[in-house]
């Protein structure tokens, strides 16, 4: 019977087991429905084996009793000699105890003649009676004492054999229980140790834990993207009226160079998150640009990984609740 409920307990288990790896294949929860699919398969194998360990006792068990009752057959058999013996002595006692009623039955009848005096042939009749009747009782208890002496010598013996045989039996039993007993008390630490596992791995599956984990298999990157800024030519009016062609092109060809060296520092600025406060970049144009890309709290936007805000949740710093 522990044997089948053990079986139905792993298959209940391996069955949750299954339940649970479908719901948790998507979701925030996911890594948590890991946990339990994991904790529950290893309950199944827990009670599993304790089922295999149980038929393999049943087995052990159930070999002893046929050895066992082969054992109680081949006593039987050697100790068929103190079974005559005790036959024989059950069967002399009874004929003792009706010899001794015979003996007093003449003993109380020549008691009677002689009271009643009768006449000596009836007496002597009555007096050879009761001499047969002595012997035969003696000749009987003779008889006896030398049976009940093999009846004590074969029957101490016996039950020597007898005495063995049982506790042969009784500690192998005491074996057995023994096995059954640490079986499960190793199946119920193995089971504690399962559960203390999955109570600290769901403490330490936080709120902010299992969010930053599906952030992280879930992300599309690690760091906001960065702010561009606007570039601006050197507008052709700002050439000088009557300026030579080599003139104009020296002029144009610097403002470029200047405007590009601008363009180049802020980009720089804004990819190693800013420069010192109040260092501005002057362009060509001749307005000031921003030192580096901010994003509207007045933060910079590159260089710094996505932060998950605090939860008010009792779960969210690791709290276990309340048992």
């Amino acid at each position: 019977m522990k044997a089948l409920l053990e079986e139905s307990y792993s298959k209940m288990q391996a069955k949750l087991a299954s339940k649970a790896n479908s719901a948790g294949v998507s979701g925030t929860f996911a890594p948590v429905w890991t946990l339990l699919r994991t904790s529950s398969e290893r309950l199944s194998s827990i009670h599993l084996a304790a089922v295999t360990r149980l038929a393999e006792l049943v087995k052990e068990v159930q070999k002893f009793t046929d050895d066992l009752h082969k054992r109680q057959k081949t006593v039987k058999e050697e100790e068929a000699p103190t079974m005559e013996v005790v036959q024989s002595l059950q069967q002399l006692t009874a004929s003792v105890l009706k010899a001794r009623e015979v003996y007093h039955q003449r003993a109380a009848e020549l008691r009677r003649l002689q009271e009643a005096a009768q006449p000596a042939k009836d007496t002597d009749k009555a007096e050879a009676k009761l001499r047969k009747a002595a012997e035969e009782y003696r000749a009987l208890v003779d008889k006896h004492r030398g049976v009940r002496d093999d009846f004590e010598r074969k029957m101490v013996v016996s039950c020597r054999h007898f005495q063995e045989l049982e506790e042969n039996y009784l500690c192998q039993m005491k074996e057995f229980i023994d096995i059954y007993i640490k079986l499960f008390d190793a199946s119920c630490n193995q089971i504690r140790e399962v559960n203390v596992d999955l109570r600290r791995q769901c403490d330490e599956k936080t709120v902010l834990k299992l969010l930053e984990e599906f952030a992280l298999a879930k992300h599309t990157g690690l760091e906001k993207p960065a702010w561009l800024e606007f570039e601006e030519l050197p507008a052709a009016s700002s050439t000088s009226v009557g300026s030579t062609p080599d003139a104009v092109s020296e002029s144009g060809s610097a403002g470029a160079d200047e405007t590009r060296s601008a363009a180049g520092a802020a980009a720089k600025q804004a990819a190693g998150g800013g420069g010192p406060a109040g260092d501005d970049v002057s362009t060509s144009s001749g307005g000031p640009s921003r030192s580096a890309a901010a994003s509207p709290d007045g933060e910079p936007t590159t260089g710094r990984p996505l932060q998950l805000r605090a939860s008010k949740c009792k779960y969210a710093a690791g709290q276990s609740p309340p048992d």
